[in-house]
């Protein structure tokens, strides 16, 4: 799997789109996860206020990007119940 790859599958299955970064090393509008590579090395992070947060690193951009994308979807579970379970509207996308 390559970032795009990931991107396309989160996009298949409607994750928010600002709940995740759209190019590789980007910081994202608010609180997002990325994805980037760094050396050798593939890191997915966490974005926030204009700072990244390392979650973790692999050694081939197919591993990060899994993770990658399994991360994003689970925080954006996560995010969708924390806010019907508070009867919040849930955002639209931009």
């Amino acid at each position: 799997m390559t970032f795009e790859d990931a991107l396309l599958r989160l996009e298949k299955k409607k994750i928010k789109s600002w709940l995740y970064v759209h190019q590789l090393g980007e910081l994202g509008d608010g609180e997002c996860i990325g994805m980037e590579s760094v050396g050798k090395l593939w890191r997915v992070y966490y974005s926030e206020r204009g700072a990244k947060s390392p979650i973790r690193e692999f050694e081939t951009e197919s591993e990060a990007a899994q993770f990658f994308a399994d991360k994003t979807e689970k925080y954006h579970h996560e995010y969708i119940e924390n806010l019907t379970s508070r009867g919040l509207p849930i955002p639209e996308d931009p």
